[in-house]
């Protein structure tokens, strides 16, 4: 039915626009991925890190560093 078109619809959009950070959100994406990992881990958030480099498992080299 159209009403349930339009439904899925603005979903959709409201969807891309949580993706991107833009729209009428006040959250960064950053912020939004924190939010569902709180929810799939049972309401304990963790604080949110970004990484400097990346090491080999036995720490022996920088995979990547920025």
């Amino acid at each position: 039915s159209m009403i349930s078109q339009a439904s899925s619809a603005t979903t959709l959009e409201d969807a891309l626009n949580v993706a991107i950070g833009q729209g009428e959100n006040a959250y960064t994406p950053l912020q939004m991925a924190n939010y569902i990992a709180t929810l799939a881990h049972g309401g304990t958030r963790y604080e949110t890190h970004l990484l400097k480099y990346v090491c080999a498992y036995d720490y022996s080299s920088v995979i990547s560093a920025s």
